[in-house]
């Protein structure tokens, strides 16, 4: 984007800042792995996440500049959620705190 536009990374970087744009990764239909871990109020991270991915957890890979982000699609994790509530403990999710929710997770969350 800086050499289409004949400006600096950094000056591209400032402007964002004046308009408020936040950080590529806070801008998406997605969240990072480590948020979603976090949400869920997790335990055991490299356990939790091999066993969910060996269940089809659909962790997609984002490249910002030299970083790579495991990054989850929000409607693609209420999807497998659904078919897999039993490795969730929904109790511990707080409402809201993914967007819009189903509606299966308001009993889910009381049965947990």
């Amino acid at each position: 984007m800086a050499k289409r536009l004949g400006r600096s990374v950094g000056a591209l970087r400032n402007q964002a800042a004046r308009l408020g744009v936040g950080p590529f990764l806070d801008n998406g239909d997605y969240i990072t792995f480590n948020q979603l871990f976090k949400c869920l109020g997790k335990g055991g991270f490299t356990w939790t996440k091999n066993q969910w991915t060996d269940k089809g957890l659909p962790i997609k890979k984002k490249r910002v500049e030299k970083n790579t982000f495991d990054v989850v699609y929000l409607d693609a994790f209420w999807e497998w959620a659904q078919a897999n509530q039993t490795l969730i403990d929904f109790s511990k999710l707080e409402e809201g705190v993914l967007g819009k929710e189903p509606d299966w997770l308001k009993d889910q969350r009381k049965n947990d």
